[in-house]
């Protein structure tokens, strides 16, 4: 990992506490452990970073690219009407990532993390619905 500081996340990837859906040099992919819905995906980069215009456009666009292609495999398997991308930044851990979503209506995007928490397990049974079609994608 390219930047020592530790948040919440890197170490989530170091300690692999839950299902890492997909990694690669500069980023990792989490299902949301307090989802807006079932399927709902945290785009992580490696760099801890505060502010999501503070990455090198060339990190930036590549978390974009692989939000890009999980929307096409959350549409796929959930085939909500929209799946739903944003970065809110209010977190207690001051590490930028992107939260993809199926949506079914707009309420859905009503962004309450207060909400409903997934178990260890559940995470683990969604990371089994979807990794079949990552595995095709990468």
């Amino acid at each position: 990992m390219s930047n020592e500081s530790s948040s919440i996340y890197l170490d989530i990837l170091r300690e692999r506490t839950e299902p890492i859906l997909y990694e690669d040099d500069g980023w990792f992919v989490l299902l949301a452990k307090r989802p807006c819905n079932e399927g709902h995906l945290l785009i992580i980069p490696k760099t801890k970073e505060r502010e999501f215009f503070k990455l090198p456009s060339n990190v930036l666009c590549r978390g974009f690219e692989i939000a890009t292609k999980f929307s096409a495999i959350l549409s796929e398997v959930y085939q909500p009407p929209r799946v739903a991308m944003f970065i809110k930044g209010f977190t207690n851990d001051d590490h930028v990532h992107i939260h993809i979503t199926p949506a079914f209506q707009s309420s859905d995007l009503n962004v309450d993390l207060s909400r409903h928490q997934l178990s260890r397990e559940e995470m683990f049974v969604i990371a089994d619905r979807l990794q079949p079609k990552i595995n095709d994608l990468y």
